[in-house]
């Protein structure tokens, strides 16, 4: 969510090193003040979107309208720890996907950074239709 944070650091930075000779020869404050503005504008708009999911995640919860399914845990794909896929199964025919560094309001944690998911495990899955796919908004899993 605070992706932008760090450019924005560098941004200030640079605007307080300005009339260095050094960043004089680059620009002086124009450059500082482009990066500043667009770390701010990217670190706003992300935060909003993941803000706005989240609260659509938890109206629908508390609302009653997120859908569920329940069943084993088919066709279960673990992401690998590497993270170059994505972790992935069926519950009663709905397809989950996600990934722990995806960006989401719903729930993305991969068994192999130690999520509960496992293949044939009996689950119920509240989840909202989301960009890519199906969001995971509450997870149970039968003891």
């Amino acid at each position: 969510m605070f992706a932008g944070v760090p450019f924005l650091t560098v941004a200030i930075g640079m605007w307080l090193f300005r009339q260095q000779p050094a960043m004089r020869r680059r620009g002086g404050a124009v450059f500082p003040l482009f990066v500043g503005g667009f770390s701010l504008l990217w670190t706003i708009l992300v935060s909003a979107w993941l803000i706005t999911g989240y609260l659509a995640a938890q109206s629908a919860l508390r609302e009653g309208t997120a859908k569920v399914v329940e069943g084993p845990v088919e066709n279960f794909h673990p992401m690998p720890f590497t993270a170059h896929d994505t972790e992935r199964f069926d519950v009663g025919g709905v397809h989950f996907e996600y990934g722990d560094y995806g960006i989401t309001p719903g729930f993305n944690n991969s068994s192999s950074h130690g999520g509960p998911v496992h293949a044939d495990e009996y689950v119920r899955i509240h989840y909202i239709a989301g960009p890519s796919g199906p969001v995971i908004v509450r997870l149970e899993i039968r003891d």
